[in-house]
């Protein structure tokens, strides 16, 4: 039986994994980039290290599974008459199919974000959200003196919490003094963390406070 799996993220991965231990299944799994992403540690890549254990090659997961077939290709149609996948780069035949695109960052509408934020949800935006940390103080000669993070789930509070040291090494790299710059951390839910226990959204909204990051939840911003 064949089946083809469109997207290369968690649910596209552990699809394939499962079904890699059927001999009479090939996989040919269709993916618009050759790696995985492991989001709960690009946080750490974008502020400063190695990016190997949140972009992961795909092909990583599937050497000791002949059966499984990567593709490296944007789907572009489904031809379902013909249980085809059409791709920018050649089409795909299939039994069954598997449709796990992942998601798409969402600004609820907040005017401006999308325009003039950095978003760290892929290795591209890592990389330009570091090189502007980066641009912004050797061009300048100084640290910015307000950085925001928008969304307190478990990304924008590891990122806030990395940040002001991964400040201090771009300072000390470039050989500015360092001043005193303000962490703000915004979220639109009452507390930190919202969908964890309160008694964990508790200790670090604490953990913040120690270390200087300013708090400010239930803030929104309506059109």
């Amino acid at each position: 039986m064949r089946v083809v799996i469109v997207g290369g993220g968690f649910g596209g991965v552990k699809a394939a994994l499962e079904l890699a231990h059927e001999p009479r299944v090939h996989v040919t799994l269709v993916s618009d980039r050759d790696h995985f992403l492991f989001y709960p540690a690009l946080y750490s890549t974008a502020t400063g290290h190695s990016r190997q254990p949140s972009v992961i090659p795909l092909s990583k997961f599937f050497r000791k599974h002949p059966n499984i077939h990567v593709v490296h290709d944007t789907v572009t149609g489904v031809d379902v008459p013909r249980k085809l996948i059409v791709g920018d780069n050649g089409q795909y035949q299939y039994d069954r199919a598997i449709f796990a695109m992942g998601v798409v960052t969402t600004y609820f509408g907040i005017i401006g974000l999308d325009e003039y934020s950095y978003s760290i949800k892929s290795a591209e935006e890592v990389m330009r959200f570091k090189k502007h940390l980066h641009e912004y103080v050797a061009a300048d000669r100084h640290l910015d003196k307000n950085y925001v993070i928008v969304g307190a789930g478990p990304t924008g509070v590891e990122l806030t919490a990395a940040l002001a040291t991964y400040l201090a090494h771009i300072a000390e790299k470039h050989a500015v003094t360092r001043s005193k710059v303000s962490l703000d951390l915004v979220e639109a839910a009452p507390r930190v963390l919202p969908r964890m226990s309160e008694k964990a959204s508790g200790l670090v909204a604490k953990r913040l406070k120690q270390l200087g990051v300013k708090v400010m939840t239930n803030k929104k911003q309506m059109n």
